[in-house]
Formats: structure tokens, C-alpha cells, sequence
């Protein structure tokens, strides 16, 4: 009687096999001192699949490449909080559906995608709290798990990448929601002795208005029309006037939630923003 002596890791391939649902499981036997064989063993009619001796199965099993590989993000890529991620993989024809998750030191940090068809891309928004404050952290994973019980079970990895702390803005500026896409911004020049202070303006990215010096009351009033949802507005203080810093005072029209009535502090090459969330009709 020939005595076998599993090894305590052992690699495990299933296939299945087509049309009947079968799996096979390769698995190296050790024999004796005569070196190693590789044994497949199939499940006989009636009986129960056994898991391969001594590896993980079902979803806690990693899946070879040739049947699901991760492909972005890039190993060492870099990410902020707010940043768009683009998750991108290949699959066999015979994964269908994947559930997404974002890894953090190798654990669980968020579901970012239950079950989506396994088309190859996926994006999500990270959350601008990801970090909670704390600094960066560079030992990010997306894990990706196949839901198809037809086809393969199992989940891939990743490679490690970073995402970073948001910049904390002192500028004196917050959020809003506003109740139309269409609203009036007014900035006055709040500063004990009006004093030249210049800024630019942009909405979304795009100048609205380039070296505007401001002035006392009742200050500028500044149309802007916004889109439906999140819009970010930022001051750039081109100079701080000839008293330190560029101080002025912005209100803004329409206000339903937040600080209609606000006020910038900004040394010279600084920029303060705020998110302006159009509801129309709230």
C-alpha cells in the first residue's frame, strides 16, 4: 500500500467542463522518494465534488489570469480622494458578472459595484472622506469576485496602488446647495481699507472673469450659470491688495442649504473653492 503525504500548500486548477458542470482539480501528489505525479480527480456519478486537499475553493479561491486578470488601475498608480477611477479587466467568455470591492491592507474597505456585467470597465467616484483626515495610504486593492456558479467561482487581485489626502481648504469658503441653474454671486472687498484686491473667478474649471479688482459695498454682482448637480467655484487671489491677505466678502443668491453669506481669506497665488450643487426647484 503506497503511503501519500499531501503537501500543506497545494495548487488547485478547477475547469469545468462543458455542458455538464463537472470541475476538475489538479493537485501535486508527492510519492514516496520517486519525485512528484500530477493526478486529476473526477467526481463520480452520484457523489460530491471535494474541495482540492489543503487550498481554498468557492470565492475564497484565487482565480488564474487566463480566466480573470485585473488590468487597471496601474501598480503604483496615483489617486485623490474625489478622483474618478477607472477599474478595467479580462475575463473568459465564461465570467458574466463580477462584484467589485476596494481593498485597504488587505481587508474590505468599501463595495464599490455589487454585480455588474463582465464587460471589461468600470468607474467609480472615490469619496472625497476615504482617508478620514489621515495620510495617504498606499496599500489599495480592487478585488473582483465572479458571481456566475455556471462558470468559474473565485475572485482576482489588483495591483497595490496609493490614494492620497485632500488638501484641507482654509480659505473660509463651503458648500452650498442653491434652488436654480441660474444665480448671481456678489463680492465685495471686505477688508478694513479697500485696497486694490484683485482675483479671478472660474466656474468649473472655465474663467468667468480674469483680474477683477474688487471694491467696496455693494461690490460686484457676477451671473453665473451652473449645471444640474455639482458645480465648483473657485477664487483665485491674484495679489492681496497693499494690505495682507486678499480678504472679501461673497454672497451668493438662491441659497437652500449652507452659507449664503461668506468670506475669503487668501494669500497671493492661493485659490479657495466651493462645490455650488444646483437642485432646481428645491
Amino acid at each position: 500500500m503506497r503511503t501519500v503525504r499531501m503537501l500543506s500548500v497545494l495548487l488547485v486548477l478547477v475547469l469545468a467542463m462543458a455542458g455538464c458542470g463537472r470541475h476538475y482539480y489538479y493537485y501535486y501528489v508527492p510519492s514516496g522518494d520517486d519525485g512528484g505525479e500530477e493526478e486529476t480527480v473526477e467526481p463520480q456519478d452520484g457523489e460530491e465534488e471535494e474541495d482540492a486537499p489543503g487550498e481554498e475553493t468557492g470565492t475564497d479561491a484565487v482565480l488564474p489570469e487566463e480566466v480573470l486578470l485585473i488590468t487597471g488601475p496601474a501598480e503604483d498608480a496615483e489617486f485623490m480622494p474625489g478622483d474618478e477611477l477607472i477599474v478595467e479587466w479580462a475575463s473568459s467568455p465564461d465570467v458574466a458578472t463580477v462584484a467589485i470591492q476596494l481593498m485597504r491592507s488587505g481587508s474590505v474597505l468599501l463595495e464599490t459595484t455589487e454585480a455588474t456585467e463582465s464587460d471589461g470597465e468600470e468607474t467609480w467616484d472615490i469619496p472625497a472622506d476615504i482617508n478620514d483626515g489621515n495620510e495617504a495610504y498606499n496599500r489599495y486593492q480592487i478585488r473582483m469576485t465572479v458571481l456566475d456558479p455556471k462558470g468559474y467561482v473565485g475572485y482576482a487581485l489588483s495591483e497595490y496602488f496609493t490614494i492620497g489626502v485632500a488638501e484641507e481648504d482654509d480659505s473660509g469658503l463651503s458648500d452650498v446647495v442653491v434652488a436654480s441653474t441660474s444665480i448671481t454671486i456678489t463680492v465685495i472687498d471686505s477688508g478694513a481699507l479697500i485696497d486694490d484686491d484683485t482675483v479671478d473667478i472660474l466656474l468649473n474649471g472655465e474663467a468667468v472673469i480674469s483680474g477683477l479688482i474688487l471694491v467696496g459695498p455693494p461690490g460686484m454682482d457676477i451671473p453665473l450659470e451652473l449645471d444640474s448637480g455639482d458645480n465648483t467655484v473657485e477664487i483665485y487671489a491674484v495679489n492681496e491688495g497693499t494690505t495682507p491677505p486678499n480678504t472679501a466678502t461673497l454672497l451668493i443668491s438662491d441659497v437652500t442649504e449652507g452659507e449664503a453669506e461668506q468670506e475669503w481669506h487668501l494669500s497671493a497665488g492661493e485659490t479657495g473653492s466651493l462645490v455650488v450643487t444646483a437642485e432646481p426647484g428645491s
